[in-house]
């Protein structure tokens, strides 16, 4: 199909005024005016339109159904619109296959959610040529939200009849006070703007020379942002990576919180305060895994354990949303931004950013070397998780501090971290679910439910240790000697010794 394209008009003309430009080339065909919300969904961590794709829903007059189309940011139409949709919660809802299918493959398994909200007055009607076919279709819009508008024109030609169509519209184009755009109107609007759902930028990157206290601080406030960014999304239970990015944040602000401890000053309360959130927000993150694990396949539990799953996580939701607007989890993040302004204020005795940071990061590649080689070829499960929180502390300090070093050889490093982690990280949930069925199975007042737990014990029939030697556990080792062994040590020395700018 080919591909349409758009102008914006400066000083925002009514419609009617557009229409009278175009009434000299105009055909017999009528002009179709409608009023529409329109709504742009995606994930709250934009995987849609990072992907190149803008999946739109139009609602007209005071029906909640409406039309979805994708189409990707120059306004190419991707899928064909589906109409008699409501905005869903969940990709695997869309009605439409092949939309269902294309939607899926990038969100899975984030959740669809209104990112972007404006009132559009559109007129289109097809284009005809002498002969009275239609060779196009020419849409206006005005785009309004609460401060500002946006007036545009959009020409779709026909296959076949795109120079005939351009031809016809030149005069009444060059004749308008009008810019070209290089992306479709909802792909400018997105940029233009604000959400619900927006996350907050990344600070920008550091010098090797930038004062310490500063850097740091500056790292740990993004952290905290997207926390807040995350509550509403938890609150509201709208899927589980809110929680994940949530934890994922708050485990980053307490690796560097814990590397730099000797240069922050009184961190204690602060340290407190994470180690208490973490341990609140596990029991919920337990369960989502192993409950996408089971809607994934890649688990299999009986129907009555299922059900007790989503029970106790029904649970857990509901107990972390009263715990996200309670006074002890609002009081931490108002200690934590007070301390932050401190930081950021505070002259520090530390060295250059780039040498602290150095330092760091050889401390904890040798704490998971040391933790890794003190088990020699057989690992308790505590240990491997204890090496896989290492592993994740390192990576951390790596991606918060990316910019002071050469980008390939930093990834070397993180690739091999994140090797490790996807390994360890699904050997760990495993043990974690075994973790949960051992707490139940001690606790339970019914003994048929307590059965249950203990007939699903045996039958995940863990290992008490962890056989680096056999062949199931290939893989892990290859991936704990890529980071401790020789090749490993190299590339830490490289890093932080030889790889200065």
């Amino acid at each position: 199909m080919p591909r349409p394209f758009h102008l914006v008009c400066r000083d925002g003309p009514s419609l009617a005024a557009l229409e009278a430009c175009f009434a000299p080339a105009a055909g017999s065909a009528h002009w179709h005016r409608e009023g529409l919300r329109r709504c742009l969904l995606d994930s709250a961590d934009r995987r849609l339109r990072d992907a190149g794709q803008l999946l739109v829903h139009d609602l007209g007059g005071d029906d909640d159904t409406g039309t979805l189309t994708l189409c990707d940011r120059e306004g190419q139409q991707l899928v064909a619109p589906t109409a008699g949709c409501r905005p869903q919660c969940r990709p695997a809802a869309l009605a439409d296959a092949r939309l269902r299918t294309t939607v899926a493959a990038v969100l899975r398994p984030r959740a669809l959610l209104a990112v972007r909200r404006w009132e559009v007055e559109r007129c289109q009607r097809p284009w005809l040529n002498e002969d009275e076919k239609i060779i196009g279709d020419l849409v206006l819009e005005r785009h309004t939200w609460p401060d500002g508008a946006l007036v545009t024109v959009t020409a779709r030609p026909r296959r076949g009849y795109r120079r005939e169509f351009v031809a016809a519209l030149a005069a009444v184009f060059e004749a308008l006070d009008a810019r070209p755009l290089t992306l479709a109107p909802d792909g400018l609007l997105d940029e233009r703007l604000t959400g619900e759902w927006d996350r907050p930028l990344p600070p920008p990157a550091l010098s090797s020379e930038a004062p310490a206290g500063a850097a740091i601080a500056s790292r740990l406030a993004y952290f905290r942002a997207v926390m807040r960014a995350n509550e509403a999304g938890i609150r509201a239970d709208l899927d589980i990576e809110f929680l994940h990015d949530f934890r994922v944040a708050l485990r980053r602000a307490r690796s560097l919180v814990q590397a730099f401890e000797d240069i922050l000053g009184d961190v204690a309360a602060l340290k407190e305060g994470f180690a208490w959130l973490s341990s609140e927000t596990s029991p919920l993150r337990d369960l989502d895994v192993w409950l996408d694990a089971l809607e994934d396949g890649e688990a299999r539990v009986t129907p009555r354990l299922e059900a007790h799953l989503r029970t106790r996580r029904r649970r857990e939701q509901a107990r972390l949303a009263r715990l996200l607007g309670g006074r002890h989890y609002q009081r931490l993040q108002d200690d934590w931004a007070t301390w932050l302004e401190q930081l950021a204020a505070r002259e520090t005795d530390a060295p250059a950013l780039r040498k602290l940071v150095d330092k760091a990061i050889r401390r904890r590649h040798r704490r998971l070397c040391r933790r890794r080689h003190e088990h020699g070829r057989v690992l308790p499960p505590a240990a491997l998780h204890e090496i896989r929180k290492d592993a994740k502390k390192l990576r951390y300090l790596l991606d918060a501090f990316a910019s002071l070093y050469p980008r390939k050889r930093a990834g070397r490093v993180t690739k091999a971290l994140k090797r490790l982690q996807t390994i360890a990280g699904a050997i760990c949930d495993r043990w974690a679910h075994a973790s949960l069925l051992i707490v139940w199975r001690d606790a339970a007042t019914d003994d048929a439910l307590g059965a249950l737990f203990a007939a699903e014990l045996e039958h995940l029939a863990l290992p008490a240790e962890l056989d680096l030697d056999a062949p199931e556990n290939a893989a892990l080792a290859r991936a704990l000697d890529g980071l401790c062994g020789p090749d490993g040590l190299d590339s830490l020395r490289r890093l932080c010794d030889k790889g200065r700018r």
